[in-house]
């Protein structure tokens, strides 16, 4: 995608000037690079040999650049007066690509070796060490565990607000939509459990939506509650009839371990989120804790300090104070997308989505720099495209 991207901004002159001629581009690629340049300066600290992990995640939202100007590209060929709800419809369709697939590999182990075959296995040992897990969890293309959950959490706000925006095409079919939000759910929650962070922000934004009267909104809820009751009871049989009644209860308590938890023993909690609560270690001197170790991975590919925490990994990384300039500048990304839709509904959305970064980092390290720059890049065209119009 990034290859024909750079292809295409050589050879379609006016796209490109529509897009790249905007200074808010140019604002978040000076941020990006600058961002780039803090996670190297932490090498200069690092005594273990050099880690580029972090180094590599920062340059490549650079490349994302690209591929988010083929799918610009992509939409004006197919449509010339898309908006950005368009943009939003097709990534709906994707994830529920996405949740096929997953649900393919699970039913079909046999389809999921010959994936799994076709991997390179240095750089997917995290991956192919757990394939076992798929008695029990969904995974995916690309979408599997901690990755997935981030990809479906956006998924799952991004159906929320469908409704309250005009001309959305999966949303006027209120069946298929229906079932977009019954399979994101389940496909979230059968990725990882912290996908139940996911569902209470799309409750709140649900809530907020709500303009006039919060109130009107927890009155909906409720019934959207009563009329989900059957739906699940409905597809709880349908699961049974398709898989034995073993793996059902295995998935079952994976899934709703933390209620089972608070029921049987009183304890909110879980065996994922006990080990994560372990894994908040912190530095023990002062050098480390301004100016980090630069480090994030070790050459086995285990986690620096035995932490998957994404504020401690990037604590131990580049220090508090690269990480308070990093998270700064990702609320300054998202601020950026704010000016650039006058719409109330997209701006809670984006709020939203940053929001939903900034817990995923409670539990492991996370960001939406491919839907961030995707999104910068849809609406700088749509933004330039009717402003021509107008004038």
């Amino acid at each position: 995608m990034q290859l024909f991207g750079i292809v295409l901004l050589v050879f379609t002159p006016n796209l490109r000037s529509a897009i790249f001629k905007n200074v808010n581009i140019y604002k978040i690629i000076f941020l990006s690079i600058f961002v780039f340049l803090i996670a190297l300066f932490a090498q200069l600290r690092n005594t273990m040999g050099g880690d580029l992990y972090f180094v590599k995640e920062c340059l490549s939202v650079l490349f994302y650049f690209f591929s988010a100007y083929a799918i610009v590209f992509a939409f004006k060929i197919n449509k010339k007066d898309f908006s950005f709800v368009y943009v939003l419809d097709w990534l709906i369709i994707i994830f529920l690509i996405q949740a096929i697939v997953s649900f393919i590999f699970f039913f079909s182990t046999g389809l999921f070796d010959t994936y799994i075959g076709i991997l390179k296995a240095e750089t997917n040992q995290g991956l192919l060490d757990r394939t076992g897990l798929l008695n029990k969890r969904l995974i995916g293309v690309g979408s599997g565990f901690f990755s997935g959950v981030i990809k479906y959490g956006f998924a799952l706000l991004i159906l929320t607000v469908l409704p309250y925006l005009e001309g959305s095409i999966i949303y006027k079919n209120k069946t298929f939509y229906f079932i977009a939000y019954v399979i994101i759910l389940i496909t979230g929650v059968m990725t990882g459990r912290f996908f139940f962070v996911a569902i209470f922000l799309a409750i709140f934004s649900f809530i907020l939506l709500q303009s006039k009267n919060p109130f009107v909104g927890i009155y909906k809820l409720i019934k959207i509650f009563a009329f989900s009751i059957p739906v699940f009871i409905l597809v709880y049989f349908i699961a049974q009839y398709f898989m034995d009644g073993d793996r059902l209860d295995i998935i079952l308590n994976f899934v709703f371990e933390v209620f089972i938890n608070f029921i049987e023993n009183g304890e909110v909690g879980t065996s994922s989120s006990d080990a994560t609560i372990s894994m908040y270690v912190f530095p023990d001197n002062l050098s480390t804790w301004l100016f980090g170790d630069g480090q994030m991975m070790m050459t086995d590919g285990s986690y620096y300090m035995g932490s998957d925490v994404g504020y401690v990994r990037l604590l131990f990384y580049f220090g508090i104070i690269s990480t308070l300039i990093y998270f700064g500048i990702q609320f300054f990304y998202y601020k950026i997308l704010k000016k650039l839709s006058p719409n109330k509904q997209i701006q809670l959305l984006f709020s939203m989505m940053l929001f939903w970064i900034v817990l995923l980092n409670f539990k492991g390290i996370a960001n939406g720099d491919p839907f961030l720059v995707l999104f910068l890049v849809c609406l700088v065209y749509i933004n330039k495209r009717d402003s021509y119009y107008v004038k």
